[in-house]
């Protein structure tokens, strides 16, 4: 939670602001159904979770989703639609995240297990599972919702 109590420094009055670290997501659909991962490493090891991860200093969020894509799957993605953004509380530490989730496709590779995922599973959409992370629990119920209102969007 919030609380508006961001460090200074007492002797200068310098403002340490403690703002949320931006990451980037991508729902991958294909045929009716959605491509979860599941995490290889704490935290949340073992968790679903989408392709993504934390953006690089300057690095805009659709450039950083393609290079995590890569890195994760070592696939090339096409970006649909914008999900939405939701807050994060990232691991034991709860350290604050603003995840920018995507809706997109494959248009070339094999998606295969790499870097920090352990596992890929493809879901129907009206049999999403549940996961700890709370950012993508709470995009997981509102990806159905979509997915009524814009799957031609994804032919």
């Amino acid at each position: 939670m919030f609380t508006g109590k961001d460090p200074v420094c007492t002797s200068c009055r310098f403002v340490f602001y403690q703002n949320s670290k931006p990451c980037v997501g991508i729902f991958i659909f294909d045929r009716g159904k959605v491509l979860l991962t599941k995490r290889a490493h704490p935290p949340y090891q073992g968790q679903y979770d989408v392709v993504g991860g934390f953006l690089e200093n300057g690095e805009l969020p659709e450039i950083g989703l393609h290079r995590e894509a890569l890195e994760e799957l070592g696939v090339k993605i096409k970006i649909i639609d914008l999900l939405g953004f939701y807050i994060n509380d990232y691991g034991s530490r709860h350290l604050k995240t603003l995840d920018i989730f995507y809706i997109g496709k494959i248009t070339a590779g094999n998606p295969i297990a790499h870097d920090d995922v352990a596992k890929l599973e493809w879901h129907p959409i009206t049999q999403l599972p549940p996961t700890e992370m709370i950012s993508v629990s709470l995009a997981l119920k509102d990806l159905p919702v979509w997915y009524s209102k814009h799957q031609n969007l994804l032919k």
